[in-house]
């Protein structure tokens, strides 16, 4: 799968330069990969690459910029860097803004911050977040979402650290 999403980049970067929109998106699917592999200091390399294209491109005020930073607060709260809190507060606050607070993507964002919470250890703030996520999937109708599924897995995790804490 990497080598496809290789391509892709490079298959942009000739036709559009490196500038253009679709690279963030082949780039952010490189730095998924590399997650899912470990490699956590590539992931961010990646998705900073496409923060500078979304950035320059969309602009700093837009949802598609906003959840590059989004990506990037996670993976560096998965590594354990306490600006890692501030920086996913600060992208799951203009999403909200923008998008409002029920919606898909600003849904998400809030896993992703439950996640930088956990990660920190803060098991209470990030157990809250994922049950606001679940509550909104829920009173959107929204059984069978993977927002929803996803949510339901974190709150478990947090809930079975707590009880291996006490």
């Amino acid at each position: 799968a990497e080598s496809l999403y290789a391509q892709a980049e490079t298959t942009w970067r000739t036709l559009f330069g490196s500038t253009h929109p679709k690279l963030a998106n082949a780039l952010i699917g490189l730095a998924r990969l590399r997650a899912l592999r470990g490699d956590l200091a590539g992931a961010r390399e990646f998705v900073s690459q496409a923060l500078d294209v979304r950035r320059d491109r969309l602009g700093a005020d837009h949802p598609e910029t906003i959840i590059a930073e989004m990506i990037l607060a996670q993976l560096a709260g998965r590594q354990g860097e306490p600006s890692a809190i501030k920086n996913g507060r600060a992208a799951l606050e203009n999403l909200t803004r923008l998008l409002g607070d029920h919606h898909g993507r600003t849904l998400w964002a809030k896993e992703c911050m439950a996640e930088i919470l956990e990660c920190s250890g803060d098991l209470d703030s990030a157990a809250a977040l994922f049950r606001e996520s679940i509550e909104s999937e829920r009173s959107r109708g929204r059984q069978f979402d993977p927002v929803l599924c996803d949510a339901l897995v974190g709150l478990a995790r947090c809930l079975m650290k707590n009880d291996m804490d006490s």
